[in-house]
């Protein structure tokens, strides 16, 4: 059995590209800060007995929250240029939908007008 187009289905996965891309920045940019400050106060950690320094708890918290910012950051800026990217996708599939509809509607009033 032949399956049939459905243009809905090209309008709800643009829609869901819309939706991935709403959020995809903030998420990046979490993901990036938690990341690179876990990532940072280990290192800051692990390095304070090579060098001979006392570890600081404090002197930890404060470099992971510095790199968070720095990762959330370069997290959000990565997540706006992917969210762009899908917004993009999904403007693509919106007007390849458009043609179809727009195309459909003009083969159905020429067969009319020709009798067919």
């Amino acid at each position: 059995m032949a399956e049939q187009y459905d243009p809905e289905i090209l309008q709800k996965y643009a829609d869901i590209l819309y939706d991935q891309a709403r959020s995809l920045a903030a998420w990046t940019a979490l993901r990036y800060a938690l990341a690179l400050g876990i990532v940072i106060w280990l290192v800051v950690g692990m390095l304070s007995p090579l060098l001979r320094v006392r570890p600081d708890i404090s002197t930890m918290n404060v470099s992971a929250l510095f790199a968070a910012l720095v990762g959330a950051l370069i997290g959000y800026n990565t997540g706006k240029i992917k969210a762009f990217s899908l917004m993009l996708q999904a403007q693509q599939v919106l007007c390849q939908r458009q043609i179809e509809l727009n195309t459909r509607k003009n083969d159905g009033a020429m067969a009319a007008s020709s009798g067919i």
